[in-house]
């Protein structure tokens, strides 16, 4: 038998798994959270036929399942056309490489005879998660992130309170991990796409 609690952690699953698939189809997480979406309709599955006495109760049960199911409908689009754009700008890179070859070696040897600056890229290092700027470093980040996702039509991204959010919780795993280092958060564009990098290195 289902209870009250039950359905309230069901809930709160469910919109914890959004914000994940949010920040995935954002470009900020690599990995798509398939495995807590898996786990939740499991879950599910599994109390298909549960018994919820209360009659309000068991309409929300039953709304919130039409609500992942609906979720789970939209998060295989967005993944499939992710995807499909993925392949799309593979095709096109094969299909340039032949004429791009063919002026390598000429580009390069420009390239060695007269060296270009490597390009600036903005950044924003973190010291530790009581650095005192942390908001205002965040914020640039955040900027950085929104204008790359602007200039290449991907529209707007997460607010900048779940942005910073993601940016702390990847710092206290750094940090963790690399105790006593600093964290340097960079975006930069692959593929057409916006991304978030994070790099740990020794203190200077």
């Amino acid at each position: 038998m289902l209870k009250e609690e039950d359905i309230k952690s069901l809930e709160e699953r469910i919109n914890i798994l959004k914000k994940d698939y949010d920040l995935f189809l954002a470009g900020i997480l690599k990995l798509e959270p398939y495995k807590g979406r898996e786990e939740l309709g499991k879950w599910i599955r599994g109390h298909t036929a549960s018994e919820i006495v209360n009659s309000s109760l068991r309409f929300k049960y039953n709304s919130l399942v039409a609500k992942f199911n609906s979720f789970n409908n939209y998060w295989d689009r967005m993944v499939r056309l992710r995807e499909e754009a993925r392949a799309k700008i593979w095709d096109k890179n094969a299909a340039t490489h032949a004429s791009q070859t063919a002026t390598s070696a000429a580009a390069a040897t420009a390239a060695a005879a007269h060296p270009k600056p490597a390009p600036r890229q903005n950044g924003s290092v973190f010291l530790s998660l009581e650095d005192k700027d942390l908001e205002a470093k965040a914020k640039k980040v955040f900027d950085d992130f929104t204008a790359a996702r602007a200039k290449t039509g991907e529209g707007a991204g997460p607010d900048f309170a779940r942005f910073k959010s993601t940016i702390e919780k990847q710092l206290q795993g750094l940090f963790d991990r690399a105790p006593g280092s600093e964290v340097e958060f960079k975006v930069a564009v692959e593929n057409g796409k916006a991304k978030l990098k994070a790099v740990a290195r020794t203190k200077s």
